[in-house]
């Protein structure tokens, strides 16, 4: 078999053992029958399988949050303290992770997060963030990127929200913002509780209401958005992907069923060689 015609069998192989909503490849019998039927792109390898993005360095698929749950309830001497990618583990104050790191910025904007992570007495996987958010114009929002503090709420909306608090509807976040805002430089701080739901496996419903929003769902929650041109252009993209999505699949099955029918005709020559 050439290169070319081995290739283009490992990416129909690929296509059908893709987890979409956890954007992993998985051994086929991981899925379940039903699950085999939908397209890639808005397949589940388990119950409540999504990522959640908790900063720019870090987003955790279902599996990685298990490994965390178990790191955070281990009793190891040895993990008195020790880094784990970009977080690292201190048992000071109870078992937690920390991370803080420098958002995506623009030319008009400066942004940063401190976050920990727990396991608190209910038993659930607990996100405590702190966003601090420096805009040098009010103008500047509208150039600036979507600050996250769940897939479904923009920090950037709430800056000049008459609000001070606020709770996501769709996943039950906890905003509390500070309205404290410096006369040189407007400066907004806002404190973000996320529960990221129960640390038995596979997950609950919490975790996935948490999850990035993907594929259809994506359309069906663009409201929860603020209207900012960055997110105008994602959902742009979004559709073209779709489309893309489908042309790619279409050009697939024409490739397999031209390499099936080369493979029988070598086959035939074969046979009549002998």
């Amino acid at each position: 078999m050439s290169h070319e015609t081995n290739f283009f069998f490992c990416l129909k192989i690929a296509a059908g053992n893709i987890a979409g909503n956890v954007l992993k490849l998985h051994p086929r019998k991981e899925f379940s029958q039903a699950s085999l039927q939908y397209p890639a792109r808005g397949r589940s390898c388990t119950k409540y399988a999504g990522i959640v993005d908790l900063c720019p360095c870090a987003a955790w698929t279902i599996r990685e949050r298990s490994r965390i749950v178990k790191l955070l309830k281990s009793r190891t001497a040895k993990l008195a303290q020790v880094q784990i990618g970009p977080f690292k583990f201190d048992r000071t104050g109870g078992p937690h992770l920390s991370h803080s790191c420098s958002l995506v910025t623009t030319p008009n904007r400066n942004a940063r997060v401190e976050m920990r992570i727990f396991i608190d007495k209910s038993d659930h996987l607990v996100v405590h963030a702190r966003y601090t958010i420096h805009l040098s114009t009010r103008l500047a929002r509208a150039s600036a990127e979507p600050i996250v503090s769940c897939p479904h709420v923009d920090l950037n909306s709430l800056i000049y929200s008459n609000s001070p608090n606020r709770g996501c509807p769709q996943c039950r976040t906890l905003i509390d913002r500070d309205s404290t805002l410096s006369q040189d430089k407007e400066i907004a701080v806002f404190d973000v509780k996320r529960d990221l739901g129960s640390c038995k496996w596979p997950a609950d419903s919490r975790w996935l209401s948490n999850c990035r929003i993907t594929g259809d769902e994506f359309s069906q929650n663009i409201k929860f958005w603020s209207s900012s041109r960055h997110l105008k252009e994602t959902r742009a993209n979004y559709y073209g992907w779709d489309q893309e999505y489908e042309e790619d699949q279409r050009l697939l099955q024409e490739e397999y069923a031209r390499i099936q029918l080369y493979q029988e005709r070598l086959r035939r020559e074969a046979i009549s060689n002998r």
